[in-house]
């Protein structure tokens, strides 16, 4: 069985303390990312980690520092994922191909520096 992230025991006091801070989390992502889209995508991560961990959140401290750490971590995770990631321009690796006219050139001409180096 995998783990959906879906709490069985909604506490709706957290739910509703999480939504009201839908709009500083998403600026706060923003700021980050200068990313609309990103920043969203980011939120919404965030808040299914918190979701999936409202069982361990502490209900005396704040929530705010807490949530606002929480998509720090995810927009760090994002920017070390899409370091690793290069994107490749559709015509690139087409380009980059040798293809078979071009490797028999590059065949005759060894043949042709081999055969002067043996003069």
């Amino acid at each position: 069985m995998t783990d959906t992230g879906e709490n069985p025991n909604p506490d709706w006091s957290f739910v509703d303390e999480l939504e009201a801070l839908l709009p500083q989390m998403r600026a706060f992502a923003r700021s980050l990312c200068h990313d609309a889209t990103l920043a969203d995508d980011i939120v919404q991560s965030a808040c299914l980690k918190a979701w999936a961990a409202a069982e361990s959140f502490d209900r005396t401290a704040r929530m705010r520092p807490w949530i606002l750490r929480i998509v720090r971590n995810e927009y760090l995770q994002h920017s070390r994922r899409a370091w690793r990631n290069v994107d490749v321009e559709s015509g690139f690796l087409e380009e980059a191909l040798v293809d078979n006219t071009s490797a028999e050139m590059l065949r005759e001409a060894s043949h042709a520096v081999q055969a002067i180096y043996s003069l």
